[in-house]
């Protein structure tokens, strides 16, 4: 996978500063460092964002070296196909914050479970 170096790349391409890409993802500046060390990874909403902010489908965003070119447009979708994909993203968004909820109230009310489980 290349998703760190092609952010790294495909933001220097566009003059963007780490700082400035944090802001449009809502996240730290330390984050999208993390993100082009690849010792973290985007969330859902992120890695659509960036795909769009940076114009490339999301398949060659994470599986393809765009610094040696070759980067594709995103695929032009129906209304019927945006909106499953967009009811699709809203369930998965719905149910990350459940999990991270769940999370922490396993950390709050059972931090001897929560530090068995990795939960920190």
């Amino acid at each position: 996978m290349y998703l760190g170096l092609n952010i790294k790349h495909l933001r220097r391409s566009k003059k963007i500063s780490q700082a400035d890409l944090a802001d449009q993802l809502g996240v730290g500046r330390n984050m999208v460092s993390a993100y082009e060390n690849e010792t973290s990874s985007p969330r859902l909403e992120g890695f659509l964002k960036m795909a769009e902010l940076f114009e490339v489908d999301l398949d060659d965003f994470v599986y393809k070296d765009l610094s040696k070119g070759g980067a594709t447009k995103p695929v032009e979708r129906s209304k019927t196909e945006e909106q499953t994909v967009d009811n699709l993203l809203n369930l998965l968004v719905r149910i990350e914050k459940q999990y991270r909820t769940l999370e922490d109230r396993i950390k709050t009310e059972k931090p001897d479970l929560a530090k068995k489980w990795g939960i920190s």
